[in-house]
């Protein structure tokens, strides 16, 4: 299990019984290891813990197996083979890099040291161009963060009816407790708090730097894949964490309160499969392996 520092401010969060959202900007190593943090400060107080992340459920498969044996580069590299890893043109929004692998990596040792269970909640990958599966068609005809819902309530209700704790880790769009507008649909933080509600959800702050994630600016048109993007400071204190006193600042934010991560770095993503840490092929009968290219 990671080291903790001695006076986390995320501490106040982990009770039995907590549910707690943290809404990330996609494409960072910081915010995912804020669920690290969690996770390790519930499983050294003995509660089971629920990890919910926003991949694909069509990876549980393969996050199962990876947490089933020991972490070496065989198991990252079957942990990391899937389209979802290493998306076509187009479809790469960040998640997928060396900053969630780094989590899933730390999940993995914490593990070792209690009850963890990692689970994948968003709508399963379909590769472009093929036919859908009719059970995915069926997901389709639901909103997305209604589904994800679903399978996040699944996750967490039973871990915490036994006095455990969930964490789960989204797009900052998805963690909020209220509409982003009054009509619009419910996002997954409102639609969990209504099943749980001591909720918690805390949106993801810094002191500036930069994500890897598919956004635009002003006037820009949505990009095709994600691109890397200076951030501006947070109105917070790197380090800090905590709940908003107001109402007010609730229904502004749309979340309960902040952690504030400090400066941000990208999380690149990984080069293909069969290829060395800088892109380049590996050739058949090579000393070594392309093993590194998964060490975030």
């Amino acid at each position: 299990m990671d080291r903790l520092p001695a006076d986390d401010p995320l501490d106040r969060f982990v009770v039995p019984g907590a549910v707690v959202l943290v809404g990330e900007m996609h494409g960072t190593h910081e915010l995912p290891a804020v669920v690290a943090r969690l996770t390790a400060l519930a499983v050294g107080r003995g509660l089971p813990v629920a990890v919910v992340l926003e991949v694909p459920s069509s990876e549980q498969p393969a996050l199962d197996a990876f947490f089933s044996r020991e972490d070496d580069t065989a198991a990252r590299t079957a942990l990391t083979a899937s389209r979802f890893w290493h998306p076509p043109p187009g479809f790469d929004d960040g998640r997928a890099g060396r900053g969630l692998l780094r989590l899933l990596r730390s999940l993995h040792r914490t593990a070792q040291q209690g009850t963890l269970a990692v689970r994948a909640v968003d709508l399963p990958w379909s590769e472009p161009g093929t036919a859908v599966p009719d059970d995915v068609v069926a997901l389709l005809d639901r909103p997305r963060d209604a589904a994800m819902a679903d399978l996040a309530a699944a996750a967490s209700t039973p871990v915490v009816a036994d006095g455990g704790a969930a964490v789960l880790l989204a797009g900052n769009a998805h963690t909020r407790v209220r509409r982003r507008v009054p009509f619009g649909p419910s996002p997954l933080g409102a639609l969990l708090a209504r099943r749980f509600p001591d909720l918690v959800s805390l949106r993801g702050h810094w002191s500036g730097g930069a994500c890897r994630a598919m956004v635009s600016g002003p006037g820009e048109p949505v990009p095709d894949g994600a691109r890397v993007v200076r951030l501006g400071p947070s109105p917070t204190a790197p380090g800090s964490a905590g709940l908003w006193t107001t109402a007010r600042e609730t229904r502004r934010t749309g979340h309960h309160g902040w952690v504030n991560v400090g400066h941000l770095t990208p999380s690149s993503p990984l080069p293909p499969p069969g290829t060395w840490p800088d892109g380049s092929p590996v050739r058949p009968g090579a000393p070594g392996s392309p093993g590194p290219r998964i060490d975030p």
